[in-house]
């Protein structure tokens, strides 16, 4: 394992991850809403570096039995995804998807069903999938393949800079503090409320109250 293999399971897992969760959105609210966590192209960060993580958790050694990469799949994936809804929120100021709807939640960042998808997801990953991403990404790894790949991540770089400070921003807005520089006059300018909603329409200002660890709507 390398950073070249790294960066390419990261891309392409952000890649279908936004896929992913733009179809699950439309099953459950028939919209179709931007899932990126970045301002341009369609890739969720989420999805990515979960991929990196399971990748070194659990395609290191063989699993004989299912059932347990599946449980410690859905505890790992649950436990990742309580932890980046936290962070989001520590540094941002605003939350990023809401799963209070949903029975047996743990304060709206994650859920029981969230946690089996998880499961059946680091399931596939590890038992299927990854062996052969692995292989077709040794095959890239050529001078054209490498030139290539720093060009994308330069790009890469340079979008996640311009999403963190467009976001940190926009919290800053929301908190009525008025821009006093340059870069902040040109995020408002560029990057409004408007078109941030449009990007991350689950995005929340407002914490997620702590009603009890697990709670069940009614």
């Amino acid at each position: 394992m390398d950073f070249f293999l790294f960066f390419w399971i990261f891309m392409i897992a952000a890649f279908l991850g936004d896929i992913l969760e733009t179809i699950f959105c439309y099953a459950l609210t028939g919209e179709i809403m931007c899932r990126s966590s970045f301002l341009f192209g369609h890739f969720s960060a989420v999805w990515g570096a979960g991929a990196v993580l399971l990748t070194c958790l659990f395609c290191r050694r063989k699993w004989k039995r299912g059932f347990w990469l599946f449980l410690f799949g859905a505890i790992g994936g649950g436990v990742y995804e309580y932890g980046c809804s936290l962070l989001t929120e520590l540094v941002y100021g605003v939350t990023f998807w809401d799963y209070s709807q949903f029975p047996l939640h743990i304060h709206g960042r994650v859920s029981l069903v969230i946690c089996l998808f998880w499961g059946g997801a680091v399931f596939i990953w590890t038992k299927w999938f990854y062996p052969l991403l692995e292989k077709t990404i040794r095959k890239w790894k050529t001078a054209k393949g490498k030139t290539i790949t720093w060009v994308v991540l330069t790009i890469m770089v340079i979008n996640s800079w311009i999403s963190i400070f467009a976001l940190l921003r926009y919290g800053e807005r929301i908190k009525g503090e008025m821009a006093d520089s340059s870069l902040e006059r040109w995020l408002d300018e560029n990057y409004p409320e408007k078109y941030m909603n449009e990007i991350y329409p689950d995005i929340q200002t407002k914490k997620i109250s702590n009603k009890g660890l697990f709670h069940k709507e009614i």
